[in-house]
């Protein structure tokens, strides 16, 4: 059973590596279609018209940018996906931690999220070094920082649950003397 995990996450890994460059690729092909399709006939769709040639270039910078970079594209999605394995394994710990009233089964869980809250910090910093100030930037670094906010509550949750199972725990040990 272990092996076919193991070859099983081999392989997504390896269809991932293999599915950027074509992604990119996808992108690139329907930002040139759309861009063919537009016809504009009237002065007063100039503006329009300009704000989505300035969109689009900055869509195909983007592109250009991501490849570029593509190799440490790759690996950090090879890190989000074992992140995300991680996750499923801590997430039980988690859900198991709480149904048999173990403080230590919290633990992981907890560690989980703030190495994924390092990494989302790291992550929304790394998108203003690369793409700079563009509005693509901050769409992507928005969300992904509302995210970061969302885990921090979940963590003080579990947090608070850990203190209530030691205070249950302490109070159970005074209870037996």
């Amino acid at each position: 059973m272990i092996n076919t995990l193991v070859y099983t996450i081999f392989s997504l890994m390896l269809w991932i590596m293999n599915f950027l460059p074509q992604l990119l690729s996808m992108l690139e092909n329907a930002l040139a279609q759309s861009q063919g399709d537009l016809s504009v006939e009237s002065d007063d769709y100039d503006e329009i018209f300009f704000n989505r040639t300035e969109a689009d270039e900055q869509i195909r910078e983007a592109i250009e940018v991501l490849k570029d970079n593509v190799f440490p594209v790759k690996v950090a999605f090879l890190v989000l996906l074992a992140l995300a394995f991680l996750s499923i394994i801590t997430s039980s710990m988690l859900i198991h931690g709480v149904r048999k009233n173990s403080r230590g089964l919290l633990v992981p869980w907890l560690m989980q999220e703030v190495v994924h809250g390092i990494l989302g910090l790291t992550l929304v910093i790394l998108i203003f070094i690369v793409f700079g100030s563009h509005n693509i930037a901050w769409t992507t670094a928005i969300p992904i920082f509302a995210c970061i906010c969302i885990q921090i509550f979940f963590m003080l949750v579990v947090v608070s649950q850990y203190q209530a199972l030691g205070l249950i725990r302490m109070h159970d040990e005074m209870c037996m003397k």
